[in-house]
């Protein structure tokens, strides 16, 4: 069992370096090999990044699969209800079991800036735009947070009609990850100019 357990940190590690550098198909493969060493599926991280690496490749179907299967094991854990939920909202889907779950992150932290995100995105497919801007501004307010973060913030005033607000979260979004989308071509698209 030591030496299982030994294994399956060392591609617990290779996964996360893999994942760090982007390498996503190497990402799967390392923990994949760990679900064959420990067949119980008891490993939520492992569980959790599969579905994670593949959010970020795009694979959104493959991605609420393997949280789902970590969801029927632990439904508590506030990480993997996060990841799922906010997925589900990219998706707009099963929204109303994606508010639920987030509603539980942020019981468990109420001050956790990618929660408050997830609860407003969610807030924001649901079309209760006051609710999600609450939300994703204290989610900015506490700090830490990423270009999409700022980008649901533009996203949420445009819909509001406060098209200057919306151009000052997208600004600040680009200049966090400059390649993100065209300012002009968001604003124009939204506003129909």
């Amino acid at each position: 069992p030591d030496s299982l357990r030994q294994v399956e940190y060392y591609y617990t590690l290779k996964g996360l370096n893999s994942y760090m550098l982007k390498d996503y198909d190497k990402t799967i493969e390392n923990y994949k090999e760990i679900l064959t060493i420990d067949t119980s599926y008891n490993n939520y991280i492992t569980l959790t990044m599969i579905g994670e690496t593949y959010d970020a490749m795009n694979m959104m179907d493959s991605a609420l699969y393997y949280y789902e299967l970590q969801y029927k094991i632990d439904s508590n854990n506030a990480y993997l209800l996060n990841n799922y939920a906010y997925s589900l909202s990219k998706v707009n889907k099963d929204l109303d079991k994606a508010l639920m779950m987030s509603e539980k992150t942020l019981e468990d932290s109420p001050d956790n800036s990618a929660y408050l995100d997830t609860y407003g995105w969610i807030k924001f497919q649901l079309k209760d735009y006051e609710t999600a801007l609450k939300y994703i501004k204290k989610a900015v307010e506490i700090g830490g947070v990423s270009a999409e973060v700022y980008e649901h913030l533009g996203d949420t005033y445009l819909k509001l009609g406060n098209i200057e607000k919306a151009r000052e979260s997208y600004t600040k979004s680009l200049e966090m990850e400059a390649n993100r989308f065209n300012l002009e071509d968001k604003i124009n698209i939204k506003t129909g100019k």
